[in-house]
């Protein structure tokens, strides 16, 4: 399988069939996969942004500092991410 092959078939999976013409970017298939995934395992939004906030919350009071990047169930987080997340209610 080629990597245009791969790419399309991942698009399809995120969004359907013909997903490729329809102009999403990656990053909009790879959100798409992780909500998709979050539901298949029971993880709500809410459930992930209080995982991080007990990670970031733990980090701060034990570094005295914010944590440059977070993970949660097999999904890292950069700084970026995790505010916009903790931000966003």
């Amino acid at each position: 399988m080629s990597d245009k092959e791969f790419i399309k078939e991942v698009y399809e999976i995120a969004f359907g069939g013909d997903a490729i013409n329809r102009d999403f970017s990656y990053e909009e298939v790879l959100e798409e996969l992780r909500d998709n995934s979050d539901k298949a395992w029971g993880i709500t939004k809410p459930r992930i942004k209080e995982l991080i906030k007990e990670f970031v919350d733990d980090h701060k009071a034990h570094f005295h500092c914010y944590p440059m990047e977070v993970e949660v169930n097999d999904v890292v987080y950069s700084w970026d991410q995790y505010w916009e997340i903790l931000d966003n209610d």
